[in-house]
C-alpha cells in the first residue's frame, strides 16, 4: 500500500545550475579570507593564554568566492538552491508499527556538487475507533448475539 507525502525540500537551481550568478557567474575571490573559505581568530582565554579559531568566513560563507547583489541569479537569490514542494509516493508495508522509518533514498535535499540526500518519515500511528494493536495482531472487543 502506498501513501501520499506532501513535502518542502531544496533543488540545485535550474536557472543557474547550482553556480549562483546570472549566466553561470561564479563570483569573485572573497577578500575577507582571501579565497580560503575560512578566517583565523584569536581569543584570550586568561593570563598568557591565547586560543585560535578556524571559522567559517562570514562573507563568502565558507565558498572562498562572493557575487555582487547585481550578479546573483534571479531564481535563488545566489543561494544555489531553490525551495521546491513536492508529492512522493511512500510504500507503507503491512504491518509496520509505530515508531519505524521509511528511507527513501535521493528524495532529501539537494546541494550543488552532491548527490540528494534521503527523505526519512517516522510511522505515527493513529488510534481507531473499533481496533487496537496487540504486537502483529489486530484486536477488537465486540458484542455478538448468541442467539
Amino acid at each position: 500500500r502506498s501513501r501520499s507525502v506532501r513535502v518542502e525540500r531544496t533543488r540545485v537551481c535550474g536557472e543557474c545550475r547550482g553556480k549562483g550568478g546570472k549566466g553561470g557567474a561564479e563570483g569573485r575571490r572573497c577578500e575577507t579570507c582571501d579565497g580560503r573559505g575560512a578566517v583565523i581568530r584569536m581569543r584570550q582565554l586568561g593570563a598568557g593564554m591565547v586560543q585560535q579559531l578556524r571559522t567559517a568566513c562570514p562573507d563568502c560563507k565558507g565558498e572562498g568566492k562572493v557575487l555582487k547583489p547585481s550578479e546573483r541569479c534571479g531564481a535563488c537569490g545566489g543561494r544555489k538552491v531553490t525551495s521546491e514542494a513536492a508529492t512522493v509516493a511512500v510504500p507503507v508495508p503491512p504491518g509496520i508499527e509505530q515508531g519505524e522509518r521509511i528511507v527513501l533514498r535521493g528524495e532529501g535535499n539537494a546541494e550543488p556538487g552532491l548527490r540528494p540526500g534521503d527523505l526519512v518519515l517516522v510511522v505515527r500511528e493513529l488510534a481507531h475507533a473499533t481496533y487496537r494493536r496487540q504486537g502483529p495482531h489486530l484486536v477488537a472487543e465486540l458484542d455478538v448475539s448468541l442467539r
